[in-house]
């Protein structure tokens, strides 16, 4: 060897143990929703293309109160006009969210989806 191999200096912590395995994020975004009472609908088409069903997590704002963040199908209390009752559908190839606001007293929905897809860990 003719030079000693010196690491890099970092700030961050380096995981090199598989035991502190984290999710590693391959797309994230916004995407609105918005719903009508009395009807249902869904968000555009986001493509990742990963050829199997990934990991995603995703979290509801809505616009009366968009410091509220909310898990999607969370009961919000005290009610903001009932629960938003938002389901991820995923596949293959696409994500996107969609909400069945049909139901007798359904409030609707309008608001913003933070979303994260995850590759396979």
């Amino acid at each position: 060897m003719l030079y000693p191999i010196e690491p890099l200096k970092t700030n961050n912590k380096i995981i090199y143990s598989s035991e502190n395995n984290y999710q590693k994020i391959f797309n994230k975004g916004t995407i609105a929703i918005n719903v009508a009472s009395g009807t249902s609908g869904s968000t555009g088409s986001i493509t990742h293309n990963l050829g199997y069903i990934p990991k995603v997590k995703a979290f509801f704002l809505p616009s009366s109160a968009p410091t509220n963040v909310f898990a999607l199908n969370q009961v919000i209390s005290p009610a903001l006009g009932g629960a938003p009752e938002i389901y991820a559908n995923i596949t293959t190839s696409t994500l996107y969210f969609s909400s069945d606001q049909s139901g007798f007293g359904a409030p609707g929905v309008a608001g913003n989806i933070e979303w994260r897809i995850y590759y396979d860990s």
